[in-house]
């Protein structure tokens, strides 16, 4: 599984214009998140429980 990318990627990043770009990538992503975890909020103890099973298990 792909590490979640953290606010702080693009402070390695070369220029200035990169940085700029991939945090715009980053807070699309984030809201696109944000957007899709109503369900995710509600039910987020079950799903913990869920994810650290599967985790353990792989």
């Amino acid at each position: 599984m792909r590490r979640k990318e953290t606010r702080f990627d693009f402070v390695s990043t070369k220029t200035a214009k990169e940085a700029r770009k991939q945090r715009m990538k980053y807070r699309k992503c984030e809201n696109h998140f944000r957007r899709n975890s109503v369900a995710i909020n509600v039910n987020f103890k079950f799903f913990e429980r869920v994810l650290t099973k599967k985790a353990s298990t792989a």
